[in-house]
């Protein structure tokens, strides 16, 4: 039923890419792999015709996006989703000031 629902409501999500990003941890933890591949994808696909920067900018401009992506890469092992948030991380990041505190505490956990 949770995969029907995602895929009912998948063209308006893949339109929406924080969305998409905020629902990866619910769909792993939902052993939704096939949905969670679809959401994890758009990364690529976004970042091919749009450009890595303006996707992460787009990321940063969501606040929960960083956190997501962290879930997302502590639930799923994905390397990638990790190198993502470490992208957006930087994004926060002004010159002269500390890094993230979200990111600060995923860093030590590890």
């Amino acid at each position: 039923m949770a995969a029907e629902a995602w895929r009912s409501i998948g063209s308006s999500v893949r339109g929406n890419l924080p969305q998409a990003i905020a629902s990866l941890g619910t769909l792993w933890l939902m052993d939704l792999r096939v949905e969670f591949d679809d959401a994890r994808h758009l990364l690529d696909i976004e970042s091919g015709l749009y450009g890595r920067k303006k996707v992460l900018r787009q990321l940063a401009e969501s606040e929960e996006s960083l956190g997501a992506l962290l879930s997302a890469y502590a639930l799923s092992g994905d390397e990638q989703l990790l190198g993502w948030a470490k992208e957006v991380a930087a994004l926060y990041e002004a010159p002269g000031k500390k890094k993230n505190q979200i990111f600060l505490k995923f860093e030590k956990t590890k």
